[in-house]
């Protein structure tokens, strides 16, 4: 048995122990990995969608992707990327998350949904007043297309879906939005 102190204070045995946990943690699972995450999933941070916007993507994603999209709630949506009026402030802050998110987790598709009744594009096309259904589902397909467009010239090979759901609670869920091409 060897009597001397390694310089680092670590034994043979201590070494041997450390190696077998290490190596142990390898075997566990790891859990979502940048590999595993190619969608990117869009929605309002109004409460009501919440639930309702987690199973529309999950149901997007396919059994074996469920669960697999980088989600980011945003007033509005799409407006947080597209406006151009109260929430320019935001706007930077909605551009950054996609530098940071796209890249990271090499998105291959970007999901947009917004709903009806949105109290953010209340407040930014009506001075927080309800609009008629008519007139609000058009503001949201104007911004739609803004949002089309600046993700265009943001990431060029980036297909993005948009969708409008009802006004929260005005009908039974699980309903399917409205798919809204661009």
């Amino acid at each position: 048995m060897c009597d001397s102190i390694s310089p680092t204070n670590i034994s043979r045995r201590s070494f041997g122990g450390m190696a077998a946990a290490a190596a142990s943690l390898a075997l566990l699972p790891s859990g979502a990995r940048a590999a595993d995450v190619d969608h990117l999933a869009i929605q309002c941070i109004d409460f009501r969608l919440v639930n309702y916007a987690n199973g529309f993507f999950n149901g997007k994603s396919g059994p074996r992707e469920k669960d697999k999209f980088d989600l980011i709630s945003l007033a509005g949506a799409s407006l947080a990327g597209a406006t151009t009026g109260m929430f320019n402030a935001t706007k930077a802050g909605f551009w950054q998350q996609m530098d940071v998110a796209i890249p990271l987790h090499t998105i291959q598709r970007v999901w947009v949904l917004d709903h009806m009744s949105c109290g953010a594009y209340e407040a930014e096309f009506n001075g927080g007043r309800p609009m008629p259904p008519a007139v609000e589902r058009q503001k949201h397909i104007e911004t739609m297309g803004r949002l089309k467009s600046e993700f265009a010239r943001h990431y060029p090979r980036i297909p993005v879906e948009f969708y409008l759901a009802a006004a929260p609670g005005t009908h039974p869920y699980p309903a399917v939005p409205e798919r809204i091409v661009i």
